[in-house]
């Protein structure tokens, strides 16, 4: 399970960081057959592990990560705007202290 999940964090303002992800993401679409790009609260790992109960994917790239969920719903959003993300899930976000947000590219 570890070498399924690999962590490479951008950091920074959604704003800011919108380039270089954007090449990240094209990075590594590029060498798949399948990609998806969503964001979380959970852990990579516990994600991860939820995720392959239903459907299959071989590999997690965790690309940013804050403790501001407006960061990444501001991201998520750019990404919207830049056709990568088709839509929200409509999932309730917790407002919880000290929650994480990541955002992450599953790969086929």
């Amino acid at each position: 399970m570890d070498n399924q999940i690999e962590y490479s964090i951008i950091s920074g303002e959604p704003e800011v960081i919108l380039e270089p992800l954007l090449r990240s993401l094209a990075q590594y679409a590029s060498n798949s057959v399948k990609v998806a790009i969503r964001t979380t609260s959970s852990t990579p790992k516990a994600k991860f592990n939820q995720i392959l109960e239903k459907e299959y994917w071989e590999k997690m790239f965790v690309l940013y990560k804050t403790t501001d969920l407006n960061e990444v719903l501001k991201l998520e959003s750019l990404l919207i705007d830049n056709n990568l993300v088709v839509e929200r899930n409509g999932r309730k976000w917790s407002l919880e202290n000290k929650a994480t947000y990541i955002l992450y590219l599953l790969t086929i």
